[in-house]
């Protein structure tokens, strides 16, 4: 891990943990995704321990609202609801 940055989410797909991280960069939200699947030889190992999404820890919050907001957080984006 590094120093300064925290796990904010944990995904199931690299693909929805790449595109929370693409959404976060472009609003300006430094984020980095970690996936310990032995450098892509084991996807399945990914599975076991999920793939993280990390962001700077004076970023959280933002980051935290901003997925909210768009729909990546938790509950119904349709129905405006949240879990």
């Amino acid at each position: 891990m590094i120093d300064g940055m925290t796990v904010l989410r944990t995904f199931g797909s690299e693909i929805e943990a790449e595109m929370a991280a693409a959404m976060l960069q472009a609003y300006g939200v430094e984020a980095l995704v970690t996936t310990d699947d032995a450098g892509g030889m084991y996807p399945q190992m990914a599975q076991l321990r999920g793939i993280k999404l990390l962001v700077w820890e004076k970023d959280v919050e933002e980051a935290q609202a901003l997925l909210e907001t768009d729909g990546a957080g938790e509950g119904d984006p349709e129905k405006g609801t949240d879990a």
